[in-house]
């Protein structure tokens, strides 16, 4: 039984909507998706999947 497996962690990423930062926003979280199928690819985060969500 895995004590973790009904606990979901959040990361949040702070990305720029407006202004002059806003152009890489799109880089910014392609890279934030590829980060993450790095971590679930190789076990999760501390034994579970990391979800993300730009909402």
């Amino acid at each position: 039984m895995n004590l973790f497996a009904d606990v979901i962690d959040k990361i949040g990423a702070s990305v720029p909507l407006t202004g002059k930062f806003a152009d890489p926003r799109e880089k910014h979280l392609e890279c934030y998706q590829m980060c993450i199928e790095i971590v679930n690819d190789n076990g999760g985060w501390i034994l579970k999947d990391v979800i993300f969500s730009d909402k």
